[in-house]
């Protein structure tokens, strides 16, 4: 009977370790960039669980070398489990050596999800490659493919063809209190937006630009999003003083997708042929309220 008690205890033990996520753990992360890449690796390896990275305060990361080549060169380990990020004021930043190779900082897999709060990304690089593939230049400093959400953070001085801060693809971008700052790309100098929903709150876009290269493809200075399920919402931020070559100083939407914007400001944003704060156009809707 004693024995019988304690095999129905054990399974009960094991019933209840299966039935349950694993709790989430806190990884301190110092101030070195192989740190950084150790932690991200270790929160990779417990998928089932949410891992939160807290990096040291007001560090600087700088990166020389890419980490590995998921859909492009990538700065740090591919996300590929959900992982926080707590920046506590921190930058990672691409060396800005002429020698530095280009990647971007970030490829977040499909089935994972990465949340950055307060950190600043600069000086991604994508848009040199020279590839044949679209994913290895899109994205200066993130290329995600799984959720993404990003609060009270700042995406500066990045470049790609596509997506100069941010290409997003399929699955949900939650963007809240950001500041996105003199990224260049050919579309979406800021961020370019596939198939997906892209909220953005309380945030900031200013001097991005749709033109790098000098392409006569350059359009949306500040986002660029095409596609069926492609649905922007904007609710009070602010678009000044970004620039298109072709279409769509600050936005340009196309090919049924959606765009809502809501309590917002565009300000001296312009284009070289129409649409010198919004382009809309194949199929696509805006809903703007309260827009000045």
């Amino acid at each position: 009977m004693r024995r019988l008690t304690l095999l129905l205890i054990s399974l009960l033990i094991a019933v209840i370790a299966c039935g349950f996520p694993s709790p989430s753990s806190v990884i301190s992360v110092g101030c070195d960039v192989t740190d950084l890449i150790a932690a991200i690796n270790t929160a990779n390896s417990t998928p089932a669980s949410e891992q939160t990275l807290e990096l040291a305060t007001d560090c600087v990361y700088m990166l020389t070398a890419a980490d590995n080549t998921f859909f492009g060169y990538n700065g740090l380990p591919a996300i590929v489990s959900p992982i926080v990020i707590h920046g506590n004021n921190a930058t990672i930043f691409r060396s800005a050596v002429g020698t530095t190779p280009y990647f971007r900082f970030f490829y977040v897999d499909y089935e994972a999800s990465l949340t950055l709060e307060n950190v600043r990304l600069s000086n991604g690089d994508v848009a040199g490659l020279e590839s044949t593939l679209i994913s290895s230049e899109s994205g200066g400093a993130i290329l995600a493919s799984g959720e993404l959400i990003i609060n009270d953070s700042v995406i500066a001085n990045n470049y790609a063809l596509r997506g100069g801060g941010i290409h997003n693809w399929n699955e949900p971008a939650t963007i809240t209190g950001t500041d996105f700052l003199d990224n260049e790309a050919i579309r979406g100098g800021a961020i370019f937006n596939y198939h997906a929903p892209l909220s953005i709150t309380d945030s900031t876009f200013s001097d991005n630009r749709a033109g790098y290269g000098g392409s006569n493809l350059a359009s949306g200075g500040a986002i660029f999003s095409y596609s069926a399920g492609a649905a922007v919402t904007i609710t009070g931020c602010e678009l000044s003083d970004n620039q298109a070559i072709r279409y769509g100083g600050a936005i340009r939407i196309l090919d049924h997708s959606s765009l809502e914007i809501n309590d917002s400001t565009l300000l001296n944003n312009t284009a070289g042929t129409w649409g010198g704060a919004l382009s809309v156009t194949s199929g696509s809707v805006a809903t703007l309220n309260n827009v000045t």
